[in-house]
């Protein structure tokens, strides 16, 4: 009985991934440098206006979110929102010191009191607030603040010059700055970086989409220069061979940890897979 030799596999290539500046250099350069070029063929002039939606949305702040980026913004937005739950903690304790305190005057005490009730309902504040429930209690103290003023000026604190209704107004304008990072449409970090991502994926798709039609207008009409898919994709099949170089370096890294070399540098931008089925042209 004869075996099988066994088969050999081969890995496969890793995927190439094109970066935010590589597809704006080969978008400017199609719409730019070889303008001539799209505008000759009825597909270019087909799918001219959607390459320059998707080098202006590319080219705008929410086409261009670093890693660097969204990992700075989550790292204010804790710093905001510790601030504001340490704050909230400073003001509940100056106002149980003052109100346990008897030595101090009555009226002082029955400020603190009224405080106390209008602002936290006579219940210590959470050690964390939710996103949500901030901007709900920065706007009733909005609302609560203006009719407490008398006694918010009355309630003094530690720091010399700062009274309680001081920092009760910090915590408000705090939560001004905090609420907009949650409320606002694709303004988190992580939203914002999967939006980029998107974005490239679908530029890149475009770009594949728009080759396959030319190669098809070329083929149907023989009159037409055979130089114009190079003019036009030259560059797009030098982008993408550095791309496909880039991928295989990281997969030997990947597989061949080497402590005595540095790591390979973190991209500077989100970053797409080249989705391009039309074959690139013979060096």
């Amino acid at each position: 009985m004869k075996t099988r030799k066994p088969t050999k596999t081969t890995r496969a290539n890793p995927t190439p991934r094109m970066t935010r500046g590589a597809v704006i250099l080969f978008l400017k350069h199609a719409l730019e440098t070889e303008i001539a070029s799209v505008r000759r063929l009825h597909v270019g002039l087909a799918y001219e206006p959607g390459l320059r939606a998707a080098l202006d949305v590319l080219e705008s702040e929410a086409g261009h979110v670093t890693p660097d980026d969204a990992e700075n913004a989550r790292a204010a937005l804790a710093a905001l929102m510790a601030e504001q739950d340490e704050l909230d903690a400073a003001i509940w304790n100056e106002l149980e010191g003052v109100r346990l305190n008897r030595r101090l005057p009555e009226a002082v005490r029955v400020a603190v009191q009224r405080i106390r009730t209008e602002v936290y309902a006579d219940v210590p504040p959470p050690a964390r607030r939710a996103p949500g429930v901030r901007g709900q209690r920065a706007d009733e103290l909005g609302r609560v603040l203006p009719g407490l003023e008398p006694e918010l000026g009355r309630v003094t604190t530690r720091i010399p010059g700062e009274t309680i209704g001081d920092w009760l107004r910090r915590w408000r304008d705090l939560s001004a700055q905090i609420v907009p990072l949650y409320s606002k449409p694709d303004a988190t970090p992580k939203r914002e970086a999967r939006v980029s991502g998107v974005l490239l994926n679908r530029t890149v798709g475009l770009v594949g989409r728009m080759r396959a039609a030319v190669r098809d207008e070329l083929a149907a009409h023989p009159e037409l220069p055979a130089t114009i898919e190079g003019e036009l994709f030259g560059l797009w099949d030098k982008l993408t061979s550095e791309a496909q170089a880039e991928a295989r370096r990281r997969a030997r890294t990947k597989r061949k940890p080497d402590a005595s070399s540095e790591a390979p540098p973190a991209e500077a931008a989100p970053v797409a897979e080249v989705a391009d089925t039309a074959e690139p042209l013979a060096a």
